[in-house]
């Protein structure tokens, strides 16, 4: 497997908190927990909650080097979270990448760094988290790789 970067963990060692490479903020379980284990497939370590509140609560006390953000969810949406992203020093500096089935907005894609659009396909999924996770560390374009889901499709 192509390694895209350092883990961020070994990065972020000693800093008390935990790290992982992406926080996948989703109400909805079953897309949540097959995103966490196509990016585990994938190579990366990444965290999931159910809404904008819990995102918040974890980046306080751990880091993430990319959010990919839902927009409708209970308790704090995405839209609210991005207002309270923007005006937090620490958390505007982390990348997010909206996951929506909705029309991709020019005024909300002003605060976010890219748009998956629901549905989308494992493969989609790693490559857009490898990609901006390449772009995020000044890492180069690496060729194309299969994601594991890719692989045990063959036959």
């Amino acid at each position: 497997m192509t390694k895209v970067r350092q883990s961020t963990a070994e990065l972020t060692a000693g800093t008390g908190g935990r790290a992982v490479d992406v926080l996948v903020v989703d109400d909805d379980v079953p897309l949540r927990e097959s995103a966490l284990e196509a990016l585990a497939l994938g190579g990366f370590l990444a965290a999931g909650v159910a809404n904008g509140a819990e995102a918040i609560r974890f980046l306080i006390t751990e880091q993430a080097d990319l959010i990919l953000l839902d927009l409708r969810m209970p308790v704090l949406d995405g839209w609210s979270f991005l207002r309270h992203r923007a005006s937090s020093g620490r958390l505007s500096r982390i990348p997010v990448v909206v996951m929506s089935g909705e029309p991709r907005d020019p005024v909300l894609l002003a605060y976010a760094e890219g748009w998956l659009s629901k549905p989308f396909s494992e493969d989609d999924l790693v490559e857009t988290v490898a990609t901006e996770l390449r772009r995020i560390h000044g890492l180069p374009g690496l060729p194309r790789r299969p994601t594991p889901t890719a692989v045990m499709r063959k036959p």
